[in-house]
């Protein structure tokens, strides 16, 4: 660009000015023009998009074919959380209304999926790479049943794998040392497995049920020296 403005004025041409803007022209579209095509420049979306597209579900509402309510319902087991969250804004701890209005809306849905008696929010655990919003909830009578069912299939299966192992290994001298016998956990809805918990990271998203606590975990636990707020 300098020596064709030096080249210009040393040739002293009529329209040197207009080619002296042609010049100046072609250098600023260079600096602002886009290196690539705009229009294959598409940005991801970032997290708070699919965090808002994620909890939108939580504000729709049931459509007007959806069967109407009986007259006899049970009881809501959800608590109003609104009313509750009040006092605990008076004492300056809490929240925030907005969260804690789309975690009801989540609850609500954890309550309408299925049989429970009673929720409770637990709390959040604050983790360094994603929260946990907890709920503690009981199941009505009969509600559980079938989950029950598929862990005790599920250790029996595995069981039989471990005989099966044992028969297929050669005959290789063993040492006697047995390991002390598995204390068995407790049933659900009693002793330390009498609340069933369910987490999620955030509202919206699918709620994940913990499994019941066994004494070996009870054990470790108790080793855990560490404060927890």
């Amino acid at each position: 660009a300098v020596v064709s403005t030096q080249s210009t004025g040393e040739n002293r041409q009529a329209n040197s000015v207009d080619i002296l803007e042609l010049i100046s022209k072609d250098i600023k579209t260079g600096k602002f023009a886009p290196s690539t095509d705009p229009s294959s420049d598409v940005s991801a979306k970032s997290l708070e998009v699919e965090l808002a597209n994620l909890q939108n579900k939580l504000f729709d509402k049931p459509t007007e074919d959806a069967e109407p309510e009986p007259e006899d319902e049970v009881e809501m087991p959800l608590p109003d959380l609104m009313d509750i969250t009040q006092y605990f804004e008076q004492a300056g701890v809490g929240l925030g209304r907005e969260e804690t209005f789309r975690i009801f809306l989540a609850l609500k849905n954890l309550v309408d999926t299925h049989t429970l008696q009673n929720v409770r929010f637990w709390g959040k655990i604050m983790g360094t790479a994603k929260s946990y919003i907890v709920a503690e909830v009981e199941y009505r009578e009969g509600g559980e049943e079938e989950g029950e069912e598929g862990e005790e299939e599920e250790e029996a299966k595995e069981e039989e794998a471990d005989e099966a192992k044992e028969g297929d290994e050669d005959m290789v001298p063993k040492p006697d040392y047995k390991p002390p016998p598995v204390i068995p956990k407790e049933e659900n809805g009693t002793g330390c497995n009498k609340k069933t918990y369910f987490v999620c990271n955030e509202p919206g998203s699918e709620w994940v049920k913990l499994p019941p606590v066994t004494p070996a975990q009870l054990v470790c636990a108790r080793q855990i020296k560490k404060f927890f707020t």
